[in-house]
């Protein structure tokens, strides 16, 4: 099965059976979430790396249009900065996206028109990322969004025509991506090196996890090696490929790519 992938230094097109890859995309990292719509495909580019020499106050990041081909027919500018730009979601005729640098998420339909939502208030001084949103996930009239509070994480379950909060569940330490398994939510529990469950659900897998992908018959995870901020974009990238049953069938190494950030099934 393919993928696309996201790592500090490229996009990606990987196969999961020959467990090759190609460059999508490179020169616009650090290069983060990815969502699709039935004519597009949308990268968020941070524009640097995390070992860049500038500030994270001042970066300027875009979104990057690909059509199905893979082929980069556009890219959307913000007029406003899009700071820290984590995971994105394509849902409900809008585009979706975390800027964790300002405790915000940004809504845009076409790249042209654009708003702004403090999921739990604006911060009104520096540092602004005081609770870090980083993934989103809708689940019927409700979205989910992964909030990691530089620590110790929360699950929070929005009305998504009010935008109200609803419910807040402890979720992890650094999380990262939730979704639902029957009645139960799982996570990345990044800084564990653990995915995770509300009622229980278990699994080592080293390493920094974050970035998940469900094909027919498997499960991909990304692994970042644990490493200072200055030092992530040096290191080796990382993919496991489970079994629709969490049992491991092989681990990839991506070498020089930095982090691995996410991934969605081609």
């Amino acid at each position: 099965m393919q993928y696309l992938l996201t790592t500090s230094h490229a996009v990606l097109k990987f196969d999961s059976e020959s467990c090759l890859y190609d460059e999508v995309h490179i020169g616009k990292g650090l290069y983060y979430g990815i969502s699709k719509n039935e004519h597009f495909y949308f990268v968020a580019a941070r524009g640097q790396l995390n070992s860049s020499p500038n500030p994270p106050a001042n970066e300027r990041g875009s979104i990057l249009v690909f059509d199905h081909d893979l082929h980069l027919v556009g890219t959307w500018l913000c007029p406003f900065p899009l700071r820290d730009m984590h995971q994105i979601l394509w849902w409900r005729d809008k585009l979706w996206i975390t800027c964790s640098f300002d405790n915000l998420v940004v809504m845009t339909t076409d790249g042209q028109d654009w708003q702004k939502w403090y999921p739990l208030g604006q911060s009104t001084t520096e540092p602004f990322d005081k609770n870090h949103f980083n993934s989103l996930t809708p689940d019927g009239e409700q979205l989910i969004v992964i909030a990691t509070n530089k620590g110790a994480s929360d699950l929070l379950v929005f009305d998504v025509n009010s935008l109200l909060l609803l419910q807040r569940m402890p979720m992890g330490i650094h999380a990262h991506n939730a979704w639902r398994n029957e009645d139960e939510w799982i996570t990345c529990s990044s800084g564990e090196g653990k995915i995770i469950g509300s009622k229980g659900f278990a699994l080592t897998t080293g390493k920094f996890p974050r970035g998940v992908a469900f094909g027919s018959d498997e499960i991909i995870v990304g692994l970042s090696e644990m490493a200072e901020r200055n030092e992530r974009d040096l290191t080796d990238a990382a993919l496991n490929i489970y079994t629709a049953s969490w049992e491991l069938k092989k681990t990839i190494t991506f070498p020089k790519y930095g982090l691995f950030l996410d991934v969605m099934s081609l």
